[in-house]
Parts: C-alpha cells; structure tokens; sequence
C-alpha cells in the first residue's frame, strides 16, 4: 500500500478498534501480522497511546498483544522502558501462572538470551520449591464444569518444558516429576463422584473468557 494511503487505512483501523471491546485483539493482530514497517511506525505516530496500554499477560502464545510487542520490538518501534516493563511481566508470569511459552522465541522475541537464561533461573529458585503450592492453587481454582485433565493440562506442559530445561538438574527433575504425580492424583480424585469426597472445599468458579464468534475481518481485503 502506497504511503498516501495509510491514513485511510488508519482510520479505518481506529474505528473498528473503538467499535467493541471484541475488535481490539483483531486489530492487534492485524498490526502484527499483515502491516509493513512503514504503516506501523504511522500508526504508532497517530496513535501514540497505544504503546504504553500494551501489557504481557499469559499465555504468552494465544496473546495478541505479546504478538504485537514482538512486532514493534522486531522494527525497533519499542521503546527499551517498555520493553524492560514487558520483561518483568514475562519474568513474574514464568512463575505464576507457570508460563513456559518465554522459552521459545517465536512465542517472545523480545528478550535476549541473557534474559531468558535468567528467567528459567527465577524459575528454578521460586517456582521449583513451592511446587505443591502452586498445584493446591490450581486444585481450589478446578471449575465443576471443567474435565480436571483438560484444565491440568496446561500446567503440566509448562512443568514438562521446565523438566526439559532443567535436566541436567537432578533436584529440579526430582521436584517435577514428583508434582506431575501429585497432578494426576488430583485429577483421578476430581473425576470421582461428588458424593466420594469433599469436592466443593477445592473448588471455585473462575471467571471465562467470552468466545468471539467468527467474523469476518474488516481488512480481509488490504494488501500489504
């Protein structure tokens, strides 16, 4: 698209943006994935607040606005302070959540290897130690609606990735494979009649995303 165009396209851009909560992460999308270089560096010119609202959140290989973050690192459109800002985020979330998505650079391709290094080491010294904590959190946050395989599976693919990485770390292994034990006791638990056990005392509801039905996007038809 010629440079004369892009405040057409822009405008278009902003309008669905501000249309429904529900277009925002088609626009983010879109951004990250079908603008050149030059519209993008125009449109974060235009909009200059779009940078500073954008926040890393898990997981880190379903989130628009990370896919948006990689984009405007990989164009040297992000500021170091916001990058620095999005670093602490993947460093806490690695822990937290687990989030082991940091561990691949086409999920985050805005950190350094250094970087990377050092949060698989905060993992090791936080995450690791406080294992059965963090599966308990799980365990009271189990929705009744959900099968407890399928919503374990998350966490056990981030312990799986982090036992990889760990595995010349005979502690670390031993730690891990001793809490995907203790998952799947929990799930064979969960999956017993309600009658069999105190279920309602680990259970609570967790808020859910609403689904986005399948639109067609406005920009199907714009060439980059």
């Amino acid at each position: 698209m010629p440079s004369d165009r892009f405040d057409i396209l822009a405008d278009r851009v902003e309008k669905f943006y501000l249309n429904r909560r529900e277009n925002v992460s088609m626009v983010q999308r879109f951004l990250a994935f079908r603008c050149g270089e030059d519209f993008l560096q125009h449109y974060t010119v235009r909009n200059p607040g779009l940078i500073p609202k954008l926040y890393v959140i898990s997981y880190f290989d379903a989130s628009s606005e990370v896919d948006l973050i990689n984009r405007l690192h990989d164009f040297e459109l992000l500021p170091e302070s916001e990058r620095l800002n999005h670093l602490a985020s993947v460093r806490e979330l690695a822990v937290s959540t687990p989030d082991s998505g940091f561990l691949s650079d086409r999920h985050i391709s805005f950190i350094t290897d250094d970087e990377r290094r050092e949060i698989l080491e905060h993992v090791r010294k936080s995450l690791l130690p406080d294992l059965d904590s963090h599966i308990e959190n799980w365990r009271d946050n189990c929705p009744r609606d959900e099968e407890p395989s399928s919503y374990f599976s998350t966490l056990e693919e981030a312990l799986t990735d982090y036992a990889k990485e760990f595995s010349d770390d005979a502690n670390a292994e031993m730690l891990i494979s001793d809490a995907l034990a203790k998952i799947q006791e929990i799930v064979d638990e969960l999956r017993e009649p309600e009658e069999d056990h105190d279920y309602s005392a680990h259970q609570q509801q967790k808020s859910s995303i609403p689904a986005v039905d399948g639109l067609r996007s406005i920009f199907d038809d714009i060439d980059q």
